[in-house]
């Protein structure tokens, strides 16, 4: 009996995506006895070195403000003592996240949430907040759009006098929350992008 088999060339790109083998299959067309394959393994290298998976680095500049920004966009806060206590309630929790400290921020964000529940503003959208503010990237993850809200509230509510305030921004969030300092202190991403974002 003959066993007929055609030849045929297989590539196989590894995943060190660099060195793909080529192996080359090429049986005796006829033969009396059952087929024996004999492989030619070929490496071919490539003109770089090889370092794992390929990969793509991209060093990204992060946004940072303008070095007046502070003393020409921050503003007193607040002539509502119920909006001054919100205020220092999303202070407290979002420089705890700055911080990378989430276990402690976890209650200080609800601290804030029972005082948003009592606003009319923030009502509903700290209701839906208060099942996906479960730790620290919950927070992180779903603070955009209660922050802004504040922002707004507390823009209506600018002091003569009292503790300086600044609306900041990150592009890279993208995402907006209140704060104090001169410098950027980013709580949605911590200690990764600290002081990623500009003054509004």
């Amino acid at each position: 009996m003959k066993y007929n088999i055609e030849g045929y060339w297989v590539i196989y790109k590894n995943e060190i995506g660099c060195n793909p083998f080529l192996y080359y299959f090429n049986p005796f067309s006829y033969m009396d006895q059952p087929t024996m394959l004999t492989s030619i393994l070929l490496l071919f290298a490539c003109d770089e070195p090889q370092s794992g998976k390929n990969q793509v680095i991209i060093e990204q500049k992060h946004a940072v403000p303008k070095s007046d920004d502070y003393q020409t966009k921050s503003f007193f806060c607040c002539t509502d003592p119920k909006v001054k206590a919100l205020v220092d309630a999303h202070l407290t929790f979002t420089r705890l996240l700055a911080a990378d400290k989430g276990t402690q921020a976890l209650p200080k964000a609800k601290e804030f949430l029972d005082l948003a529940l009592a606003h009319p503003e923030l009502k509903e959208e700290a209701t839906d907040l208060v099942h996906l503010w479960t730790d620290a990237k919950g927070i992180q993850a779903n603070m955009e759009n209660i922050n802004k809200k504040i922002i707004n509230i507390v823009q209506k509510s600018k002091a003569d006098k009292g503790e300086k305030i600044i609306v900041a921004y990150c592009p890279m969030a993208p995402g907006r929350w209140l704060q104090t300092e001169s410098t950027i202190s980013n709580p949605y991403y911590g200690s990764q992008m600290l002081t990623c974002g500009v003054f509004e």
